[in-house]
């Protein structure tokens, strides 16, 4: 049968009081110098934080500065240009009025006497006049207005005149539409005068 142990006695050896307190001091002395030299790094770390924002500050002054005279100089090449540009449609627009528009006109005149020599070449205007009389009194026989004739050009328009039998009968009808009122003289005294499209 064992016997119960007995409760073990510790025995604490006396210690130097002394030595506690040189070892204590010497844990606050080095934990001193390490907050000391963690305030100096932090320190250190702080100027070169400041200065790294001034050199930033300055730095984004000076580019603002740049970006601000290059915005005047693009602003007055702006202005230049919207200038040039006036100035380019004022030159176009009196070269237009001063050569343009006079050989548009000379232009336009040349092709009204190219059309109109093409019709003189016409084989039918080398048709004795008694003849192409003739020819409208059939037409104007067959119910139609002698009107259309003088509108085709200016032999057309002699011819038909100058034939009385076109002029006996008028037919009046919505199918004829004049640019604007015209009137002929036919024999002299005898007038008409048509109003067609109005």
């Amino acid at each position: 049968m064992e016997l119960p142990h007995s409760p073990t006695t510790i025995h604490h050896e006396p210690r130097d009081v002394g030595e506690d307190e040189n070892r204590i001091e010497r844990i606050v002395s080095k934990r001193t110098q390490e907050c000391t030299e963690l305030e100096e790094a932090i320190k250190v770390e702080s100027q070169l934080t400041n200065g790294y924002i001034e050199d930033l500050e300055r730095t984004a002054k000076e580019e603002l500065s740049a970006i601000d005279a290059e915005m005047a100089v693009l602003v007055k090449r702006r202005k230049n240009v919207e200038a040039y540009h006036t100035q380019y449609r004022e030159k176009v627009q009196h070269i237009s009025e001063t050569y343009l528009s006079p050989l548009k006109e000379r232009l336009d005149h040349l092709e009204r006497l190219n059309r109109l020599q093409r019709s003189l070449r016409a084989p039918i205007t080398r048709l004795p006049v008694e003849l192409l009389g003739y020819i409208f009194e059939t037409y104007v026989e067959m119910d139609k207005t002698p009107c259309m004739l003088v509108l085709v050009g200016p032999v057309w328009r002699r011819v038909a005149l100058s034939t009385p039998k076109l002029w006996r009968h008028i037919l009046v009808t919505n199918e004829v539409t004049l640019p604007q009122e015209e009137s002929w003289e036919i024999g002299g005294d005898v007038g008409l005068v048509s109003s067609y499209g109005r």
